[in-house]
């Protein structure tokens, strides 16, 4: 475990070595610290500090952050040593649970440190530690419920998928499971006291979660998913179910494992980890591991990709991170099966030849994805936080200014910002955003200022879906370009979608003054 640890902190300073400074690869993450530094200081989790609002998709991860950021002043430093401390968590508990379940085969102990070493040593997991993102929250949550419970510690199970919960919304697919599974076995036991210890915390959390959103947003959904289905083009319906679009989405994870995983590796590497996955998929079918914890685990990720086919079937390595740790389990589980089929002095050479295989594999990934963290804070850094300093240092202090990515203009423009992503509020986003009257919603709310991002060419232009162009919302409005931040393209066109999810995919914003046309 020691030598688990020593890995995960040696690529941490990996990452972290590159930068030439301190930021965060997803203007997202501003988001977060934006609700977590107006909690602290304000005591309201609310995007503009007036008010309590939607557009946070995380409660828990947020007022961590207020936490580290009340005691220490820092915000960036306690995002990273959060992120730090989840990812470290996260492998822990992934070796934990695997040990338990791989207990009594010859090799378990090592196939349990090798899974938690290829987790760790996956290009977008550090990357995703240090981006002041909640997502190792949420799978640290999620594994260390199912350590837990394979442990028969009921109530620290309920009370870590509660926390879950209040993580994302995500995590009732976890809970949902492993309430009914504890339920089954209560049935047949008549141990009703760990059914109730499991699910009664659930319960809380989830009635808190949901009122919270309602009361605040009228939704008891995030305002945040309404946001993002209208930018991957999806209806604003909750169903969207559409069969092309599901196998589009397995495609491309075949694709993003290619990518990621593997860092578009040679025909020997891919062809050695898919042989690897299929071994798996056979030994997890036979059976061969006699306890039926590890079915958790695969429905767990099962039931969290079938709920993004359908509400919104579109694969994304932040979104489905469940599926980067169940990856390394297949690979490791079929040769573990195999080991215990060959000679038994053969063994544990078996798994430990494979294993080390398997990391080497994964090694070129995580030397890809320090690169990709570099350009993508280098991106944020010169562009987004740049042109919020610009804001704070040359608009009116009353300006109210409206951006579609709102985390880094809000946070270092202080200024008052309203969202054209439809991540803060629903009615935006069902009366302005879907309609295309984003230019009637800018008069309506006297917004002298827009942020956009600029499209390079073959890429479209935000404006056009926005409506801007419309002939009824085009004669109401001039833009006045005052300044544009950009970055020069590190990755050249065409784009691949391997290449694409490298990309930050608009390297440019433009402030504009807006001067309209009838009042």
């Amino acid at each position: 475990m020691l030598a688990l640890a020593i890995i995960q902190l040696a690529i941490l300073a990996f990452f972290l070595s590159a930068l030439p400074e301190g930021g965060l690869p997803f203007d997202d993450a501003w988001i977060h610290l934006v609700f977590a530094r107006n909690l602290a200081e304000q005591g309201r989790m609310g995007f503009n500090s007036c008010c309590w609002s939607g557009g946070s998709t995380s409660p828990l991860w947020d007022f961590l952050l207020a936490i580290g950021y009340r005691l220490s002043g820092h915000m960036l430093a306690i995002a990273y040593i959060l992120g730090s401390f989840c990812y470290l968590l996260t492998s822990f508990c992934l070796f934990l649970f695997l040990d338990k379940i791989f207990d009594g085969l010859e090799g378990g102990y090592e196939a349990s440190l090798m899974v938690a070493i290829c987790f760790a040593i996956t290009g977008y997991i550090p990357y995703l530690a240090l981006s002041g993102m909640d997502t190792l929250l949420f799978l640290g949550l999620s594994l260390g419920s199912l350590v837990s419970l394979v442990h028969k510690k009921y109530l620290l199970s309920g009370w870590l998928l509660a926390a879950l919960i209040l993580t994302r919304i995500e995590g009732l697919g976890l809970a949902s499971l492993l309430c009914l599974v504890t339920g089954i076995r209560a049935w047949y036991n008549c141990k009703w006291r760990y059914f109730v210890n499991i699910t009664a915390p659930v319960i809380v959390a989830l009635a808190f979660y949901l009122l919270f959103n309602r009361i605040i947003t009228g939704s008891y959904l995030p305002t945040t998913m309404l946001g993002r289905k209208w930018l991957w083009g999806l209806s604003e319906n909750l169903w969207a179910f559409d069969l092309h679009r599901t196998q589009r989405f397995f495609l491309d994870w075949i694709n993003l494992i290619r990518a990621f995983v593997l860092a578009d590796g040679g025909w020997g590497r891919t062809l050695f980890v898919g042989i690897s996955g299929m071994i798996g998929v056979i030994a997890l079918m036979r059976k061969f591991i006699h306890s039926t914890e590890i079915t958790l685990l695969v429905g767990w990720v099962l039931i969290h990709n079938l709920a993004y086919i359908f509400l919104a079937p579109v694969a994304y390595l932040r979104y489905q991170s469940p599926n980067l740790i169940l990856i390394p389990v297949l690979l490791m589980s079929g040769w573990l099966w195999l080991a215990q089929i060959v000679r038994p002095c053969l063994r544990r050479w078996l798994v430990l030849g494979t294993g080390t295989t398997i990391i080497f594999s994964f090694l070129p990934g995580t030397i890809a994805y320090r690169q990709v963290f570099v350009w993508n804070v280098t991106h944020i850094n010169q562009v987004h936080v740049n042109a919020g300093k610009w804001i704070s240092k040359h608009l009116p202090e009353n300006a109210v200014v409206a951006a579609f990515d709102i985390g880094a203009i809000k946070y270092f423009g202080n200024r008052q910002v309203l969202d054209l992503g439809g991540l803060i509020d629903p009615d935006f986003v069902h009366n302005y955003l879907y309609p295309g009257r984003v230019v009637d919603y800018l008069h309506e709310n006297r917004v002298r200022y827009l942020v956009m991002p600029e499209p390079y060419s073959g890429q479209a232009d935000l404006k056009s879906r926005l409506g801007f162009y419309k002939k009824d919302q085009a004669a109401k409005i001039q833009l006045h370009p005052l300044i544009t931040f950009e970055i020069a393209p590190y990755i050249k066109p065409p784009f691949t979608l391997n290449k694409y999810q490298f990309y930050t995919a608009y390297l440019r914003i433009t402030i504009y003054e807006i001067k309209w046309l009838y009042h």
